[in-house]
């Protein structure tokens, strides 16, 4: 499955990730907006719903609406949490179903150290299936988080920097909980970490060219491709497990 590279190729702000010789997202974990209640929570005007409102979200807005959603669904992932409200859910499912809107959901996720009871497993049913109704927008970026938040562990680690270091691999570990939870749920998310195995497995000439490329733009060198073929095959291994022993 291949979906328009304008689609995700910007997915580096999304996972929140430092590419080498990049500078600036990475530095803090997440960027730094001005913190303010999202309109797309609250009545919007014009008649327009919340979720049409998410649809049409630009990056930075997304980040905004999404900062509210993670917050809701962090709490109800709690022990004694309430499930999340039906508005917030529909608005959940309107926002990841675009480009923009993914991306500024997961550089909110996958990058706050508060939302860790979200990637408790099993994660969330009513996050999973928002994920699951849009793999034309999911696929590749959560493919990406995965790739570019542990290439860049190892970045950090090489230049002395262990903090950042620890926030890239909460982030990989957090993609590396989704993709394991909706592997073989989303269509076209196994083929896609196989197609990014093949092009980081040492033997270019036979690797995927989208991944290729992607490689390539990012400056990946064998030390990187070398972290992120390991995690893909422990994500592919481990998935395998599960389906195996599946009902």
């Amino acid at each position: 499955m291949r979906f328009p590279p304008s689609a995700v190729i910007l997915s580096a702000a999304a996972a929140c990730l430092l590419a080498p010789g990049a500078a600036g997202l990475a530095l803090t974990g997440r960027p730094s907006l001005p913190r303010r209640r999202s309109s797309a929570l609250c009545a919007s005007g014009g008649g327009k719903s919340a979720a049409a409102s998410a649809r049409t979200a630009s990056f930075e807005e997304a980040q905004q609406i999404g900062a509210d959603l993670a917050a809701l669904l962090n709490a109800s992932c709690r022990s004694d949490g309430d499930p999340m409200p039906a508005e917030a859910v529909d608005l959940l499912r309107a926002l990841v179903s675009t480009t923009s809107g993914a991306r500024g959901w997961f550089v909110t996720l996958l990058t706050d150290p508060n939302y860790g009871p979200v990637f408790a497993r099993p994660v969330d049913e009513t996050f999973l299936s928002a994920l699951c109704d849009s793999p034309e927008t999911n696929v590749e970026l959560m493919t990406m988080n995965v790739a570019m938040s542990t290439a860049t562990e190892l970045t950090h680690l090489s230049m002395g920097n262990p903090e950042l270091a620890a926030n890239s691999r909460m982030t990989a570990e957090r993609a590396g909980v989704l993709a394991l939870e909706v592997m073989d749920r989303m269509p076209g998310l196994r083929d896609s970490f196989v197609a990014l195995r093949s092009a980081v497995d040492g033997t270019e000439e036979e690797g995927d060219k989208f991944w290729l490329k992607f490689c390539k733009k990012w400056g990946y060198g064998p030390e990187q491709r070398d972290v992120i073929r390991v995690r893909v095959d422990e994500l592919l291994e481990e998935s395998g497990r599960t389906r195996a022993v599946e009902p």
